[in-house]
């Protein structure tokens, strides 16, 4: 019988390996709809397992406040020709989002596509769904 721990599986380096370094995400808050954000995504492997963190750096614009940086960390897993990508919020530990990427099948890596669903922190309760590039 297959349980949770088959999970572990699917993190594996020998599926993930193109897919590491940094990149740039760009999708619709989902705190404040209408506001585009962008994010530094770094993918990596740690003991044969892939990790990443996300940060968003939160600045109002034509501000010259600098926002809260916000970390959010994760495991990515390999499943279906999808990639996807548990992650919480590390300082609050408010919220979880699940995003679920289309990769190009080309050997260089240039776009990811997907969608990210999750209940964002900050008093907003109601869960929400993203397009994230």
């Amino acid at each position: 019988m297959r349980t949770i721990a088959d999970l572990e599986n699917l993190s594996s380096s020998h599926n993930l390996e193109k897919y590491v370094g940094f990149y740039y995400e760009y999708y619709e808050s989902m705190a404040y709809p209408g506001k585009i954000l962008k994010s530094l995504v770094h993918l990596e492997l740690h003991d044969g397992k892939a990790f990443y963190s996300r940060t968003e750096k939160l600045q109002p614009v034509g501000s010259s406040n600098r926002g809260p940086r916000i970390i959010m960390l994760g495991q990515m897993l390999f499943l279906g020709q999808k990639l996807f990508l548990i992650d919480y919020e590390s300082f609050s530990k408010a919220e979880i989002c699940l995003t679920v990427m289309h990769p190009e099948t080309k050997t260089v890596v240039e776009n990811i596509h997907g969608l990210r669903v999750g209940s964002p922190g900050g008093g907003v309760n109601s869960p929400r769904g993203r397009n994230v590039i």
